[in-house]
Formats: structure tokens, C-alpha cells, sequence
């Protein structure tokens, strides 16, 4: 458990608005128990939960890039730097001077992953791995990924072999660590759409995939696949999935999910951040959803 995760800092005031609107979201995790929401911005680790509402970072820090274990959070800040009190204070990990276009990690597995799109030592250009906390960095081959430009990562929370990646021409996964990816997965039928969030599915053991494109009207839809979920917001009706699906919410004209998170805990519940800066809670059984907690930048206290 992060004990440490939950420490207080200073709860934003009122509804829960702060004075300036955030800029671009770098990630999102829970904390064991999934009654904390860290999210990662351009000032530093912003913190959620119907308690207490919003909490301002203590430490305020550029960030490229966010990842989240059982017991840490790391940020990539000028290299790599790992917090186990829940973002207040944190621990040089190496790679300084690296900035991180992507960065993954699996919840209860070993290896944290990056993506940078340059040589930036000890990284090489595409997919790198640790699994010492930063002290040997292995660069994967990344075969059928070859010349695809990559919009999101992602990493299975149980089994750190797995990594997934939304690409232009749509979804991929690995099962070996990056040497190898199969666009399109699964039955190719995601192929030629382009996935800007992406994320395992926290319900079950096998390896089902979420995935947001962005091609088209932008309506997120959930749909079962034997029991995987799909979330979309591709154009017209949902034909061609082949499968029934359920519309959820409505993203903004021209906007786009950038982050999607969901948890163990809660199975039915997810998490979308956008392009245009909203955070919004979906749930496939409660009615209390969807909740927007963050309005175009602007943070609010969760209720519509």
C-alpha cells in the first residue's frame, strides 16, 4: 500500500477552482486503494478524492512524462525521479537531461518503459526498459512498428511483458517487451484508425485492450468484447464493431481523449482526460456518472 501517497497538502479553495487553468495532462494513476487520483500536468502532481476534492502540488516541477507502481510514483523531470509521498518530494533516479515523449509502468510488475523520439544517452531513439529503477536502460527493437509515429503508451498492471501502444494507424501490443508488435490487435480490427489513449483493462487477467481514436466525431462508446471493453470516439454509428455497443459521453467538438486509466478496484469505472483539458469519470452501472472534474483546464469539485 502507498501510505505515503495520502499525505495532506493544501486543498484548493471553494469549489475546488484554482486561479490559473492547468495545461496539458502527462498522466494519471490511482493509489492502491483507488480513492486518490494523481494526475501529472506541466506544474506538477495535482491530487483527486471526493473527500477532500482537489490538492495543489507541494512540489511544482516541469513534467514530461508520468508512471505509476504500487508503492512510487516516477516522473520524468529532467531524467527520471521516483516519490513514495505521493509527489511532495523526489528522488534523483539518473538519465538527466532525458526528456521522456512516453512513459509507462506496470502497477505491480518491475519495468518502467519510455518512448523518446531522439537519441537522448543512455536512451536510444523508440521503446527503452529498466527494470532497476534507472541503472541499465535496454532499448527494444520495436519490429512492425517500423516509421509509425506513437501517440500513447501503455503497460499491462499485472504482467510488465505486455506493452501497448496507440499509433496513426491504430492500436498494437507486445507480449515480449517491445521486440515485437502486431498493429491492428487484435483481428486487425483496429487497424487504419488512429488511437490517442490507450490502456489495459483492469477487470480481467487476459489481455484485453481500451482504446480512444480519435478519427471522426468525438463520442466515447463502451462496448464488450468477451469481456473485453472498447472505448471509441470514431465517426457515425458503431456498425462496424460488430458487437453492441453503449454510448457514454460526449467529448467536446474536436476533441480528443489523451489519457485513460481504469482500476482493479472499481471495474467499471474509468477515467478520460482530453485534449482540450477535461477530466471526466465515467461508469458503466452507477448513475452518479459521468463527472466532470476538470471543465477546459478549470478544476471543479466533481459534480455536474
Amino acid at each position: 500500500m502507498i501510505t505515503g501517497l495520502l499525505a495532506a497538502a493544501v486543498v484548493l479553495s471553494g469549489c475546488g477552482e484554482s486561479d490559473s487553468k492547468l495545461n496539458r495532462f502527462q498522466g494519471m494513476a490511482y493509489s492502491p486503494d483507488a480513492t486518490t487520483l494523481y494526475l501529472a500536468t506541466d506544474n506538477g502532481i495535482l491530487r483527486y478524492s471526493d473527500e477532500t476534492g482537489w490538492v495543489q502540488p507541494e512540489t511544482r516541477q516541469s513534467i514530461s512524462g508520468f508512471a505509476a507502481m504500487q508503492n512510487a510514483l516516477y516522473v520524468g523531470s529532467d531524467g527520471l525521479k521516483k516519490s513514495t509521498d505521493g509527489g511532495r518530494t523526489f528522488q534523483d533516479l539518473g538519465a538527466s537531461g532525458v526528456h521522456f515523449d512516453f512513459l509507462a509502468a506496470s502497477l505491480h510488475g518491475h519495468a518502467i518503459y519510455a518512448w523518446v523520439n531522439t537519441d537522448q544517452p543512455p536512451l536510444e531513439k523508440g521503446l527503452n526498459y529498466t527494470q532497476d529503477e534507472g541503472k541499465t536502460w535496454t532499448h527494444a527493437a520495436t519490429i512492425g512498428l517500423e516509421n509509425e509515429k506513437i501517440l500513447c503508451l501503455t503497460v499491462h498492471p499485472d504482467d510488465d511483458r505486455y506493452v501497448g501502444v496507440g499509433t496513426e494507424r491504430g492500436m498494437s501490443l507486445s507480449d515480449d517487451r517491445g521486440e515485437h508488435f502486431n498493429i491492428g490487435y487484435p483481428d486487425r480490427q483496429m487497424e487504419q484508425m488512429p488511437v490517442t489513449a490507450l490502456t489495459f483493462d483492469a477487470y480481467t487477467s487476459s489481455i484485453p485492450v481500451l482504446a480512444a481514436p480519435y478519427q471522426g466525431k468525438p463520442q466515447v462508446i463502451i462496448g464488450p468484447f468477451d469481456p473485453k471493453l472498447y472505448i471509441s470516439s470514431m465517426k457515425g454509428t458503431p456498425e462496424f464493431w460488430n458487437q453492441p455497443m453503449k454510448p457514454l459521453y460526449q467529448l467536446s467538438t474536436g476533441d480528443e481523449a489523451v489519457q485513460l486509466l481504469s482500476t482493479k478496484s472499481s471495474p467499471y469505472d474509468y477515467t478520460i482526460a482530453t485534449k482540450q483539458g477535461d477530466l471526466i469519470r465515467l461508469s458503466l452501472k452507477s448513475s452518479a456518472f459521468p463527472q466532470k472534474l476538470i471543465d477546459h483546464g478549470t478544476l471543479r469539485n466533481g459534480k455536474n
